[in-house]
């Protein structure tokens, strides 16, 4: 489903900001499956952990405190998050472009912002840096700043995973090591 595209009111973006503190949010982010696809017999998949709190930051209403859940299969171990699964040392991405999109452990972009500021890179030439203090200096948030990382991973991931749609492939990166490298392989290919 599409992320919401109305503006929250003053009252709804305080309730955002107190929920948070209370381990609630207008929206918490899960694996899209709740099955195992990786097991010949389908499992139900388990949580992991306690939710872990992460930033989303959000094209209208600028950066949200939120929740993120991970899931696992009982069976074959296979580690299921928002944007991709985990097995044997490998994250798979799934099908189709998210609607939200991780860009460090704790930190996701909103398509339709990852699309903005990959645009303005593409059309404006405006560097990662600016593109993330634009969107601060709008939002000017106390609580979470968009960093270039976050905005060169978004272009990244967001890029990747539409060549791999239009290879009819899902994009498969190495799970372990440092993320600036995650995605230096299939870049190359």
């Amino acid at each position: 489903t599409e992320a919401t595209s109305t503006r929250l009111n003053d009252t709804d973006f305080e309730a955002w900001c107190i929920g948070a503190q209370y381990g609630l949010s207008g929206q918490s982010l899960w694996p899209p499956v709740y099955k195992c696809t990786q097991c010949p017999n389908p499992k139900t998949l388990r949580q992991h952990n306690s939710l872990c709190e992460v930033t989303l930051f959000t094209l209208r209403n600028g950066p949200r405190p939120t929740f993120a859940g991970h899931l696992s299969c009982p069976e074959c171990l296979t580690q299921f998050y928002p944007n991709y699964y985990t097995f044997g040392g490998s994250r798979m991405y799934y099908e189709g472009i998210p609607d939200i999109i991780q860009v460090s452990k704790h930190h996701y972009i909103e398509k339709a912002l990852a699309e903005l500021l990959i645009t303005q890179m593409v059309m404006a030439w405006t560097s990662a840096t600016n593109g993330a203090q634009i969107y601060n200096q709008l939002f000017c948030s106390s609580t979470s700043s968009l960093a270039p990382e976050h905005v060169w991973d978004a272009f990244i991931v967001y890029s990747l995973i539409k060549d791999s749609i239009s290879q009819g492939t899902l994009l498969i990166v190495p799970d372990g090591g440092e993320q600036k490298h995650r995605f230096d392989q299939a870049m190359s290919e």
